[in-house]
């Protein structure tokens, strides 16, 4: 299995550990596309450029580290706009009494990474003590948030959609609430005040996190290496006095094997970070082996007596939630399927030779216009798509507000008339309308729900081309015409009634 792990695999695994002075490369090609790939699969391509930037600015082609960087920035909005919504949520509780514990999430990535942006998260996991867990549910759902799955008010997740943006809430009231480690358990989480850019929450910490990280990676089927990267963080950064009580405590509840079993996978994951290339290769490859099966096998070969095996396999043939409710636990199951279904049909549906963004493509969703301009220039520039979200209803039907749109670069030939493109306006706005007319180093543009042209724009000032748009789950090549829109007519009409009526008034 050695041999066949690409180099780019080691890299990834090396800039992902730290700061490194100097990178020595392989003798055999590296790929950097295929790295920034890697990167992002493994879920750690924002912690590798803050430790890194330097190091990839200096030996990735320049369009790969825009890329890079675009990413990065990209995330870290995305991070902080969590980070208001995991503040406004910690507030809505604590109005009734309830202070959560966060899980994971945006407080690992301070306290392991020293950065909010270094983890790229997609929900927000709170422990409440299950004394709360009414009052939590019901001032949950007087905020916006609906039930998704479980077995409410005791378990399950949370979910809200405002503004085109949609949120989950996972609220956990154990540490191991997963089916086939619900027999055992650990102490509730100690929770430490921690100042997350202004937001105070409660977090996770002591010699209860390394655990509560390796019985969360023994539990799931697939995990990233930023999870291997965050327990091996997590347990350098403990005093041997802490490790003794991690271990103690591992002891008293049963799951000293998961925790050895953990501390081999660091190990490995540290030779890989540290090694020569086939040491490393062979690390990595051993560490995918350590996870590599079922939770159904790994569970119970982990378990510390017999008696706890079977009550994991048990748990995994005959769940809890089909025991306790069985047409909640059918219904529920049923509702997955059929948006599955939907999923598959809508991507079906599009347009053949147009697909939605892949993962490796950039994706600036919530971001200042500032930023938003550097980023297409830098990113743009270098080659590569961006994916940014619309605003407003000048583009409407073409581009809805809320529609995401991917820009790339102009094309060899010259603009034309129908072109859609992202261009900067006289007051410094970014837009993205038609071209209406060309002319020798002008553009005039105009919105497709706009009765009037913008005024006209220096050449340069257009930066993009704007050639997909995404709209709900569908995506459709831009059209090179302006579709049919009878509100513009109405519009039109009652522009052309109220000029006559003044020119009346006037000859008066």
């Amino acid at each position: 299995m050695a041999d066949r792990l690409p180099p780019e695999n080691v890299l990834v695994a090396r800039l992902a550990a730290g700061p490194v002075g100097t990178l020595k490369l392989p003798a055999e090609p590296v790929d950097w596309a295929r790295v920034l790939e890697t990167a992002v699969r493994e879920r750690c391509a924002s912690l590798i450029w803050l430790h890194n930037a330097a190091v990839i600015r200096a030996m990735a082609p320049a369009d790969i580290a825009a890329r890079w960087r675009g990413r990065t920035l990209a995330a870290g909005v995305a991070a902080r706009e969590q980070l208001a919504e995991l503040g406004e949520v910690v507030g809505t509780l604590d109005r009734v009494g309830v202070t959560p514990i966060v899980l994971k999430g945006l407080p690992l990535g301070v306290m392991l990474h020293g950065d909010v942006a270094a983890r790229p998260v997609n929900d927000i996991d709170l422990f409440i003590p299950v004394s709360q867990r009414e009052a939590a549910h019901e001032e949950l759902c007087r905020a916006g948030f609906r039930h998704r799955y479980g077995l409410a008010p005791e378990e399950g997740a949370y979910e809200r959609v405002r503004d085109g943006r949609r949120s989950v809430l996972e609220v956990h009231s154990s540490l191991l609430d997963a089916d086939m480690l619900a027999h055992l358990r650990l102490p509730a989480p100690e929770g430490v005040a921690v100042d997350l850019e202004g937001v105070h929450v409660y977090a996770q910490r002591g010699p209860l996190l390394p655990l509560f990280l390796a019985m969360h990676l023994a539990k799931h089927t697939d995990v990233p290496l930023l999870w291997w990267i965050d327990l091996a963080v997590a347990w350098r950064a403990q005093t041997p006095a802490e490790r003794a009580e991690t271990r103690r405590l591992a002891a008293v509840h049963r799951v000293e094997r998961f925790l050895a079993w953990a501390e081999r996978g660091i190990a490995l994951f540290e030779t890989a970070s540290a090694a020569e290339l086939d040491d490393a290769r062979d690390a990595l490859a051993s560490l995918m082996d350590l996870h590599g099966h079922h939770p159904a096998r790994r569970l119970p070969r982990l378990s510390a007596t017999l008696l706890d095996a079977a009550r994991s396999v048990g748990a995994w043939a005959w769940p809890r939630s089909l025991r306790r409710r069985p047409l909640a636990f059918a219904w529920q199951s049923a509702i997955r399927a059929v948006a599955v279904l939907r999923r598959r049909l809508d991507r079906g549906s599009a347009v053949p030779d147009v697909q939605a963004a892949p993962a490796t493509e950039l994706r600036a969703l919530a971001i200042s216009e500032e930023q938003l301009l550097g980023l297409v220039r830098d990113v743009v520039g270098a080659g590569a798509p961006l994916w940014v979200r619309a605003r407003g209803s000048s583009m409407h039907p073409t581009v809805k507000d809320g529609a995401l749109v991917r820009l790339v670069p102009l094309p060899e030939r010259p603009l034309r008339r129908g072109d859609v493109v992202f261009a900067i306006m006289r007051g410094g706005n970014p837009v993205i309308h038609r071209v209406r007319e060309v002319a020798p180093e002008q553009v005039t543009l105009q919105g497709d729900n706009m009765l009037y042209a913008d005024a006209p724009l220096a050449a340069g000032d257009v930066i993009a081309l704007a050639d997909t748009v995404q709209q709900d789950t569908r995506a459709s090549a831009i059209p090179g015409r302006a579709p049919f829109n009878p509100s513009l007519i109405a519009a039109r009409w009652r522009s052309m009634t109220r000029r006559r009526r003044l020119q009346h008034v006037d000859a008066r």
